[in-house]
């Protein structure tokens, strides 16, 4: 849940860098998008092709240049679900959509984190909220705040 609320948080980055990199004019493209396909190499073959698949349908070109946005809807929409939804559909197993959306998306996150478009949370007994300070362990629902990029947790964002 922390992982997609970040995402959704750093959205402008995200769509920056995924229209960077699936460009077709780009020298590295294909390799780019193979990048992000990779950690379905480990998936059994028919599970393999289906996350495959998926990935291509969320980064075809009409998606590219309407700026992704079945991508950005399933990011915001994994972010908005309750912790209880998402261990209701974790249930669905390590080779899901959910999972395979995780997987791709999480080699961008580390480069927004590495060019500093997306703070990084991974400490989780770090102080996460710049309102109340509270740890990032402590809290399942966080806000990025923008331009600054600071957290706040969904606690000090409803007040």
């Amino acid at each position: 849940r922390l992982f997609f609320s970040r995402l959704d948080g750093s959205r402008a980055a995200l769509l920056d860098f995924l229209t960077e990199i699936t460009d077709p004019e780009m020298e590295n493209a294909e390799v780019w998008k193979g990048w992000l396909a990779e950690s379905y190499h480990a998936w059994p073959p028919e599970r393999r092709e289906v996350a495959a698949e998926w990935l291509e349908w969320l980064l075809r070109p009409e998606e590219r240049l309407g700026r992704f946005p079945d991508l950005m809807q399933f990011i915001a929409h994994e972010n908005g679900l309750s912790p209880e939804q998402h261990i209701a559909r974790d249930g669905a197993g390590r080779f899901s959509l959910a999972r395979a959306a995780l997987d791709a998306l999480i080699g961008p996150a580390r480069e927004l984190i590495e060019d500093g478009a997306m703070e990084s949370l991974s400490a989780l007994d770090s102080t996460g909220c710049h309102s109340c300070l509270c740890t990032v362990r402590s809290r399942t629902e966080w806000a990025q705040l923008q331009p600054c990029g600071h957290w706040m947790c969904g606690d000090c964002l409803a007040e």
